[in-house]
């Protein structure tokens, strides 16, 4: 069974599902996926959009409620994908944007061309105001090239990674392959998610990535990515 922390399922807020009935298959996926509980995560861009903060936890709580009453053994909570800004921070502070499960984890993401700078001054500022920051799908930023960086950020940032589960499927060239590879063998990547949008093109697909990293990864450590991390964000 896993727990994926980064998905975007809720309809109606962001770049995900446009219906209440996408909603409910991609739940219905997830389940088949063997997903026994998800963290939804929203786009929320702090101070440049405004968040529709009362519709999303209407479609949450009516998820939440769909799956209860169709015995699916789902269990949703609160939370979000927040792109950096100057205002995330004091955002955060004033109970304006989502953290994840209403702890101290914060799911955030960067443009693709961000500096290193920008994410280590982001992981100090979120740090600093008392959060564990987790920044979301690591391979995307141009500015993360070596393994070091990511042991700097995790070391002496105090960050968390996250990569997409679904990443580890596609196929790339042999150079980015050897990197994130590396970043396996380390153990420098603590949560593997599925980012999910939709059912076609970023669907679910935990039990997929599980499997094609079996062929080079144990089973304890793909429980820990899988599972046992994100228990320990629902459970703080």
């Amino acid at each position: 069974m896993f727990i994926d922390i980064h998905n975007h399922l809720i309809y109606g807020v962001d770049d995900g599902p446009k219906t209440f009935a996408t909603t409910q298959k991609m739940l219905s996926a997830a389940c088949k996926d063997k997903v026994e509980q998800i963290i939804s995560t929203p786009h929320i861009t702090p101070g440049i959009r405004e968040f529709p903060m009362k519709t999303y936890r209407e479609h949450l709580k009516q998820a939440q409620e769909w799956c209860e009453e169709n015995e699916l053994p789902i269990v949703l909570h609160s939370g979000a994908e927040i792109l950096y800004t100057d205002s995330t921070t004091r955002m955060l502070n004033d109970g304006r944007v989502p953290t994840l499960c209403d702890t101290p984890y914060v799911l955030v993401e960067f443009l693709p061309t961000d500096s290193y700078h920008r994410l280590t001054h982001a992981a100090d500022e979120l740090c600093g105001a008392g959060y564990q920051p987790i920044f979301a799908h690591v391979e995307r930023y141009e500015c993360l090239k070596h393994a070091d960086q990511i042991r700097e950020l995790r070391e002496r940032y105090r960050v968390q990674i996250q990569v997409n589960a679904g990443t580890m499927l596609e196929k790339m060239g042999f150079f980015r392959k050897r990197r994130l590879m590396k970043l396996f063998r380390e153990d420098l990547v603590d949560y593997l998610s599925t980012d999910s949008h939709n059912l076609n093109t970023r669907k679910t697909c935990m039990r997929a990535c599980r499997k094609a990293m079996l062929e080079r990864f144990d089973r304890e450590q793909l429980k820990r990515l899988m599972h046992d991390n994100a228990l320990e964000i629902i459970e703080y």
